[in-house]
């Protein structure tokens, strides 16, 4: 079943607001005249602003997922590098969107706890980890990748440089990134197989 498109319209609104003003100051009110509907509609599709925030959160996460779920279609094609490097390109991407939302989250007990519920139910986060891991093994398994590598330590090393990467992009300016955003994906994967 298709969401509501007022429901689309608010989750999209309250992404931006909250990335603009952070958790404190997206206030409903301002989430609903983006949107262009009354305060009032928010609470037809959400029990309250916790739970809004929340599925702003898991409902931004398919993004990733869609890359991750075409790299296991991947195995024996390409190369490893190149399959690699569009989970990093994406991923970097990712994190850069969700580190102020999920910043947003950790700060808040209730939040927190209401999203770990839902990642409980969905398995949301290790999803990515273990279809990447999944990947990685198949290579092993065709010899295109060393089965010296442990396949979940690269993957949380590859998600891991992607997160810190996006956290960068937050406080610093382009020129002081250590590596360009374009050369990004290239080198931290290269990094990473240079043991292969």
């Amino acid at each position: 079943m298709q969401p509501s498109l007022t429901r689309v319209h608010i989750l999209a609104a309250a992404h931006q607001v909250i990335r603009e003003r952070g958790l404190a100051g997206a206030t409903t009110k301002e989430i609903a005249r983006r949107a262009g509907y009354s305060e009032g509609s928010i609470y037809n599709h959400f029990q309250d602003k916790l739970d809004l925030v929340s599925c702003v959160i898991a409902e931004n996460l398919p993004d990733l997922w869609v890359t991750v779920q075409e790299l296991t279609q991947k195995v024996g094609q390409a190369t490893v590098q190149a399959n690699l490097e569009r989970v990093a390109e994406v991923a970097q991407i990712f994190f850069y969107e969700m580190i102020p939302l999920s910043s947003a989250v950790f700060a808040d007990p209730e939040l927190r706890r209401r999203y770990r519920d839902q990642v409980a139910k969905t398995g949301g986060p290790i999803n990515d980890y273990q279809a990447i891991s999944a990947y990685i093994q198949a290579e092993q398994t065709l010899g295109r990748l060393t089965s010296e590598l442990d396949a979940a330590t690269m993957t949380l090393a590859l998600l891991g440089s992607c997160h810190e990467y996006a956290s960068l992009a937050h406080v610093l300016t382009p020129e002081q990134m250590p590596v360009p955003p374009e050369k990004f994906a290239q080198r931290v994967v290269a990094a990473l197989l240079s043991k292969t």
